[in-house]
């Protein structure tokens, strides 16, 4: 039977394309044993083990805001799931990485269904060998868990896009709520996608969006509400917000790295000219 070269070269293409996934999918495994943790993992999973004690509501420290913590203790509702299950944290992290890479290739597959084998083979890469992916996973803190629900939820606004399914334009809401708490500038992405679809589709867009967010902070707006015994007490948001001036050139920086994070030009550095740590 008769191949035509494109045939063949289409075939080869694709032949490379799942072989680089799939080494770059077995590298990501092999990561699992060699893992930083570091304060931060330490601040984590002291906060998860001790729920029962005293119950977050709030997330990690924000930069020089007086104690103040981003909205929202989803990081602490699954590191103490993870900590009933196991009892090392060496498999907390091994699993957040298996969640990561099933999370990657999730994505990949809806690019796959959107552009074809090659586009999501590309999605799959730029996300597994990005300087953010490396950084991101080679540690067990905050940003871990958001780095995963961005993506879950990006696949989920793909979707949302091309087809327009209701249960998609929720979960793109509601993951990227999560990865919010677990990381404020990821709340750059949701205040994006939210755009977006809203003006897709206003009126379905708009309600969904509600009940997302709201469901997504729930234990916050219930302790708001109704009051926890044994909820955490923390400087409230707004105020120091209010009284730290200097936070406010940060969140250019925040919106810029939450951006980049799933740009194909992310080796691209972003000068930012503000007094602002790490940036």
């Amino acid at each position: 039977m008769y191949v035509s070269d494109s045939s063949r070269l289409r075939l080869a293409g694709s032949t490379l394309a799942i072989f680089f996934c799939v080494v770059a999918a077995v590298i990501q495994v092999f990561k699992g044993d060699f893992f930083v943790y570091w304060l931060w993992a330490d601040r984590d999973m002291l906060r998860a083990a001790t729920l029962s004690d005293t119950f977050q509501i709030w997330g990690a420290e924000l930069n020089r805001l007086g104690g103040a913590r981003a909205p929202g203790a989803i990081i602490y509702y699954v590191f103490s799931l993870f900590d009933s299950v196991f009892s090392n944290v060496e498999w907390v992290y091994k699993s957040l990485n298996l969640i990561f890479l099933a999370s990657t290739a999730f994505l990949a597959f809806t690019v796959y269904r959107i552009g074809g084998l090659i586009a999501g083979s590309i999605s799959f890469l730029v996300i597994m060998l990005s300087p953010v992916s490396g950084r991101v996973t080679e540690e067990l803190w905050n940003p871990f868990i958001g780095y995963i629900f961005c993506i879950l939820g990006v696949s989920a606004f793909l979707i949302a896009i091309q087809r327009g399914r209701t249960w998609a334009v929720f979960f793109a809401f509601f993951l990227l709520a999560l990865a919010t708490q677990s990381q404020m500038a990821n709340g750059a992405l949701l205040l994006t996608f939210v755009a977006i679809l809203i003006w897709r589709h206003p009126k379905r867009a708009s309600c969904i969006a509600i009940g997302a967010l709201l469901l997504s902070f729930l234990p916050l707006l219930s302790n708001q509400i109704f009051g926890y015994p044994n909820a955490e007490q923390v400087p409230g948001l707004a105020l120091t917000l209010a009284e730290n001036v200097d936070f406010f050139p940060e969140i250019k920086v925040l919106i810029l790295r939450a951006l980049s994070t799933f740009s194909v030009f992310n080796r691209i550095q972003l000068q930012v000219n503000c007094n602002c740590p790490g940036s």
